[in-house]
């Protein structure tokens, strides 16, 4: 993938799992679409890296509350992020701070979940 492209589309796939910095070197990114995969686990540091993504989309997936570890910071590396899509997961709760980092959030989509 060309390290200068802005959006990602990796929706429909087969993707399970995001892995620490899988997206490390595509620091101009600023739209990510994940949604429609049978994704059910999210490292730590899958997000490292992207300081200029504004949109991400993870939504239609097989996440839990599992996936959002308390003590784990998923999106603090996402300081630009405004639009995010967690719609049509399985989530029942979301700890405490998980978007507190999220400074630029305006939208957050939490429908159809269990929350």
């Amino acid at each position: 993938i060309p390290e200068n492209i802005t959006a990602l589309d990796l929706s429909f796939n087969q993707l399970t799992t995001i892995r620490n910095k899988d997206f490390q070197l595509l620091d101009n990114l600023v739209c990510l679409n994940l949604s429609f995969n049978p994704i059910s686990k999210i490292e730590e540091e899958a997000f490292l890296g992207l300081k200029k993504l504004q949109m991400l989309e993870l939504n239609n997936h097989s996440l839990d509350y599992q996936v959002f570890d308390p003590d784990v910071r998923l999106f603090q590396p996402l300081k630009k992020l405004e639009q995010l899509d967690l719609s049509r997961n399985n989530l029942i709760k979301l700890p405490k701070d998980i978007f507190k980092s999220l400074n630029q959030l305006k939208i957050i989509n939490l429908a159809f979940n269990k929350l």
